[in-house]
């Protein structure tokens, strides 16, 4: 939670960068920017935030690009106001879209729903998941058309 609604105060789109932020995070480097034992110490870690960085950055020297931990830090601003993008307004978003991080996006295929993924994964069915495989040739940027195999069922114990 982005810390101005841990703090009870007025909120909008900001929000939704600050969440963005942490899930860009965790996508780069496999956990949360904020831990702790408790929820009660996870939200006192991103309130420290506020006043230096509380994020836990991977130790590994190159583990991250710049623009990656550039992409981040701008995300995970405390204040909404100074947050990439975050003065909510059209042109906002375009300094979003302008993030190096973000370069190589097609934006208009993006939106349009026309662009091709850059990695499709394969799932494949197994007798120990509930999951659902995903259909080979499924078009880019849609959900797959609904399995014409049933969904895998618990084994019998």
């Amino acid at each position: 939670m982005a810390p101005e609604v841990l703090l009870g105060e007025r909120h909008g789109t900001a929000v939704d960068l600050w969440a963005l932020g942490c899930l860009a995070f965790e996508l780069l480097t496999g956990y949360t920017p904020f831990t702790g034992e408790s929820v009660a110490e996870i939200f006192e870690h991103i309130l420290q935030h506020a006043h230096g960085d509380a994020v836990r950055w991977p130790e590994e020297e190159d583990h991250l690009s710049s623009s990656g931990v550039e992409f981040v830090c701008a995300l995970l601003e405390a204040l909404p106001e100074r947050r990439l993008g975050g003065a909510g307004t059209h042109g906002a978003y375009g300094e979003l879209r302008a993030a190096p991080f973000l370069l190589g996006i097609d934006w208009d295929s993006l939106h349009s729903r026309e662009g091709v993924a850059p990695f499709v994964p394969t799932l494949v069915c197994s007798r120990r998941s509930n999951s659902r495989a995903l259909t080979a040739g499924a078009t880019p940027w849609r959900r797959p058309a609904r399995a014409h195999r049933r969904p895998c069922r618990a084994a019998a114990r």
